[in-house]
């Protein structure tokens, strides 16, 4: 199931729901949707650092909460940042649907943009249709999921499993829907006003007294069809979601992006190739001329050559090339005095040297550092990748180790480096 979308004008088009054929998506532009209702979602506040180092927080933070007990799969997308820390939504969900998608996908020939979960392209939705606090509620027979999107952006996801034998009738879906509002005024101090009914089922949303119903101006903002889009907010949400929660692997996200660099580049060699085809036949005469010169230069050369040879021997000719190459060797080696002479203008504020090792490989010097900071953890951290950041511009990393002693409220910090 799918729908078409297209961006004309600065609003987006689409077509009416339909299945699509394996046929039909070779070649397009596809973004897919996990349904999967285990789902971990939270905003977090992590140490700043590069991508790699918030994944490894967010992934600690995820396994702390207990949510899987096996592999999952994690996008985090950052929502602000600060001098020291980045608040960030973290969402995350066990891989066998993401890989189901990649391979579906994969075999039909489709070009797979992103990966995005359901729950968030429909809080996504309602946070595009409207800035205020709002409530989606999607009913299907199998359950039923509340998101909260506020300013544009997503604060609250949560799924509810319908009992089969109860079936919808026996859920207390306004007592859910209750718990959700007192929920958000209570950790996030915001009442909630709008609510989106959808889904397959959604007339079995109740009424709430203190919720208006959302009824946006869908001619101004998107063009759609109303009612599928209450249907299927989700397949009309999936274009407004960031792309820190797009759940394809960095792997793929790689390949994707050097194959559009394949592309672009292709035609314009193809462009360079037509070019270099004209310029040919002008140079082409030009050729004649410069070898000409070039010979009589080689002569002139080879004439003053001769000379020289008979003004120096060849055991002095032989010491010059000898200095020569002992100079450019040199100038060619870091300076081991001027990256201590930084090392000890950058440390952060606390950190000490407790040892330093070098060694020469080749004409490269190898430094093993052992640093130490006394206090907090979250001062240790922040003052850690500071360094690091620092170092990077001086010296290529080959190993990092952290290490913090709580009892002794004292963390060691190991590095080694190649000097550039």
């Amino acid at each position: 199931m799918g729908v078409k979308a297209s961006r004309k004008r600065g609003r987006w088009e689409f077509s009416a729901v339909k299945e699509w054929k394996a046929s039909e998506l070779k070649g397009r532009s596809v973004v897919a949707l996990e349904t999967t209702p285990r789902v971990y979602f939270s905003r977090e506040t992590l140490n700043k650092g590069p991508k790699e180092v918030l994944h490894l927080q967010a992934e600690d933070k995820i396994r702390d909460s207990g949510y899987f007990t096996g592999a999952f799969q994690t996008a985090i997308c950052k929502l602000s940042e600060g001098p020291v820390t980045v608040e960030a939504g973290i969402l995350a969900l066990e891989p066998q649907g993401v890989n189901h998608l990649i391979e579906t996908l994969g075999r039909a020939q489709a070009r797979l943009k992103a990966i995005h979960h359901q729950a968030v392209a429909m809080a996504f939705l309602a946070g595009f249709l409207s800035k205020e606090p709002v409530l989606v509620v999607w009913i299907s027979p199998e359950g039923l999921w509340m998101t909260v999107s506020e300013a544009g952006g997503l604060t609250y996801l949560r799924f509810q499993e319908v009992d089969e034998f109860l079936g919808l009738e026996g859920h207390p879906i306004e007592e859910s829907i209750l718990a959700v509002l007192d929920y958000y005024e209570r950790f996030f101090g915001k009442t909630i006003r709008k609510i989106l009914p959808c889904g397959p089922k959604r007339e079995a949303v109740p009424r709430v007294e203190t919720l208006e119903p959302l009824s946006p101006d869908l001619n101004r903002l998107i063009k759609a069809p109303e009612e599928e889009l209450l249907t299927y907010p989700e397949l009309f949400g999936a274009v407004f979601v960031p792309e820190g929660y797009n759940l394809l692997p960095e792997t793929h996200k790689f390949f994707l992006k050097n194959l559009e660099w394949v592309r672009w580049s292709g035609g314009i060699l193809f462009i360079l190739a037509l070019l270099n085809y004209g310029l040919w036949a002008y140079f082409y005469q030009k050729n004649h001329t410069l070898e000409a010169e070039i010979f009589r230069t080689r002569k002139t050369l080879e004439n003053k050559l001769s000379i020289l040879n008979k003004d120096y021997s060849p055991s002095q000719v032989k010491n010059l090339k000898e200095y020569l190459s002992l100079k450019e060797s040199f100038e060619k080696q870091p300076r081991l005095d001027e990256f201590l002479w930084w090392l000890g203008n950058n440390l952060p504020q606390g950190i000490k040297v407790r040892s330093l090792e070098t060694s020469k490989k080749g004409l490269n010097y190898e430094l093993g550092l052992k640093l130490f900071f006394e206090g907090d953890l979250a001062s240790a951290r922040r003052g850690f990748l500071t360094f690091f950041d620092k170092i990077k511009t001086r010296a290529e990393i080959l190993d990092t180790r952290f290490n913090y002693d709580e009892m002794a409220q004292r963390a060691d910090f190991e590095l080694k480096v190649r000097l550039k």
